[in-house]
């Protein structure tokens, strides 16, 4: 439970980014500028719904996909990784290794174009080339974890325990892409 300094200052938080561009209910998914705070100043009540959610309750839902459509996702690869997933038809990401017990995938293409150009380009157990794969996920199944954030605000993950990634795989729709490939630091060139 947060305590209540701590909410104090997220209300004077979400009092801005309310002025600004309003708030998302976590109950009804309504985003509105005429939120309005409890008597008490501990909450915002919803005018959609009508019911109070606090900063605890809307930093929550933030942290979690919609529960219904497709999430677009990026893991960067190498070239093993890569070989396995073009093995399994472009459908399915390989098992994790017993020394690997959380799948990463990200939610932006720039972050996987940092890891892949910045990581694995430039590691010789990847063979210095890095891969960005793109590929979409049903929200029923990610619903289920939380958006964790890396080192700041713009490196996003999930965490999905590799026991999990079959289910993962059960529920990509679609094929899974290639989007850049870098090589030794850089951005390889595109054939063709």
């Amino acid at each position: 439970m947060a305590s209540p300094q701590w909410n104090h200052y997220a209300m004077q938080e979400l009092e801005g980014v309310l002025r600004d561009r309003g708030l998302q209910c976590p109950h009804c998914g309504v985003v509105s500028q005429d939120m309005f705070k409890t008597d008490d100043n501990s909450a915002f009540q919803c005018p959609g719904c009508g019911q109070r959610f606090s900063p605890a309750e809307f930093f929550e839902a933030q942290r979690r996909p919609p529960k219904t459509g497709l999430s677009t996702l990026y893991r960067p690869v190498g070239s093993a990784e890569l070989d396995l997933i073009r093995q399994a038809e472009y459908a399915a990401f390989p098992p994790r290794l017993d020394w690997q017990p959380i799948f990463y995938p990200v939610l932006t293409q720039d972050y996987a174009d940092f890891i892949a150009r910045e990581w694995n380009s430039k590691d010789p157990d990847h063979d210095f080339v890095g891969y960005v794969t793109r590929f979409q996920v049903r929200n029923e199944f990610l619903c289920n974890y939380e958006i964790q954030v890396a080192a700041d605000r713009t490196m996003l993950e999930y965490w999905i325990p590799a026991e999990d990634l079959g289910e993962f795989n059960d529920n990509i729709v679609g094929v899974i892409q290639v989007v850049a490939e870098f090589r030794n630091g850089a951005l390889a060139k595109p054939t063709g």
